[in-house]
């Protein structure tokens, strides 16, 4: 796909832009080296998620999602990552420590 020229115009019906989410429930999941998860507000589409005291690995899914230490997504320690969820069955997040060692805590912000 080509990228825009300046003399192109778009519409907001064509090239919405979300600059600011509107904050939504905030959550916070202890994280050890066992798998927890949360249930997310019905209806959300999109998260922003931060891993507070290790390094971790998380996964989206339904009420029985588990995450992996070694093959879900990872997230370092003190970074943070916004995303949309999957359309279906998203309606829950786990997490769990980085090779199954360390504690801290997933910080979850629903947004709209």
């Amino acid at each position: 796909m080509p990228l825009p020229k300046s003399s192109d115009h778009f519409s907001p019906k064509s090239a919405p832009v979300d600059v600011l989410p509107i904050l939504g429930d905030a959550r916070q999941l202890a994280v050890t080296g066992s798998s927890a998860r949360t249930t997310l507000s019905s209806g959300v589409r999109r998260l922003s998620i931060s891993a507070k005291g290790c390094a971790m690995r998380f996964a989206v899914g339904d009420g029985t999602v588990t995450a992996s230490t070694t093959t879900s997504h990872y997230l370092q320690q003190d970074e943070r990552i916004e995303f949309t969820l999957p359309p279906t069955e998203a309606t829950h997040i786990a997490a769990v420590a980085d090779g199954g060692s360390g504690t801290g805590s997933l910080e979850i912000t629903e947004l709209g």
